[in-house]
């Protein structure tokens, strides 16, 4: 079981890295980083998107067009942007850079950093991610226990791993209500049977074997 859990964390981990550090995307957006500093304020639109390519997002915004980049795979979808002045549609004039966010001096600061964006929303991106995929993972592996307590696969004595189980419930449980938010839940459903058939089935052999 815990070999079984720590492989699954291992590889869960390598996907997570090649993803964010080797994946097209990632190339993509470690290139608009290094890139990030030759946009200045001045520059026309058609410049600065040659640079940086298309937005993920582009609305108006405060009368300036609003242009949101990501500049990292752990960055949320409006971690960098780039505010163009609007002109007439019939106008002779094109957009032009009007500012950016983060400036030069905010992003140089953050890659200084030994843990870039700890304490900014990049963080929390991380945080949050590695908290959904535990629960994902905790509620398989309660669905699993649970299907594993009702297999006659066990010994009968003292020994039985299968008195172990639901100290690997327990475990999971804590990681599941862990990354809960509160409000109304469905989930319950689901693992309160599943809870109750791994304790039924501890207490079921336990009565065997205290009876044998």
């Amino acid at each position: 079981m815990y070999a079984t859990v720590s492989c699954l964390v291992v590889i869960f981990a390598v996907i997570q890295y090649v993803d964010a550090e080797f994946s097209e995307q990632a190339q993509e957006r470690w290139q608009r980083r290094s890139n990030w500093k030759r946009i200045q304020p001045g520059m026309t639109k058609t410049e600065a998107v040659a640079i940086l390519g298309p937005a993920f997002y582009h609305y108006i915004w405060y009368e300036m067009d609003r242009n949101d980049y990501k500049l990292h795979a752990l960055d949320i979808d409006d971690s960098a942007i780039v505010y163009y002045s609007i002109v007439p549609e019939n106008g002779t004039e094109v957009g032009k850079v009007v500012e950016k966010n983060p400036t030069d001096d905010e992003l140089a600061e953050a890659d200084s950093r030994w843990l870039p964006y700890y304490e900014s929303r990049n963080y929390s991106t991380l945080k949050d991610r590695f908290i959904q995929t535990a629960m994902a993972f905790s509620f398989i592996g309660v669905f699993l226990l649970a299907i594993l307590s009702l297999l006659p696969i066990w010994s009968t004595d003292w020994n039985s791993l299968a008195f172990y189980l639901p100290a690997a419930a327990v475990v999971l449980y804590c990681a599941y209500e862990n990354g809960l938010k509160g409000g109304w839940r469905c989930d319950v459903i689901f693992l309160l049977p599943m809870y109750a058939i791994i304790i039924g089935m501890w207490l079921y052999r336990m009565i065997l074997v205290i009876n044998k």
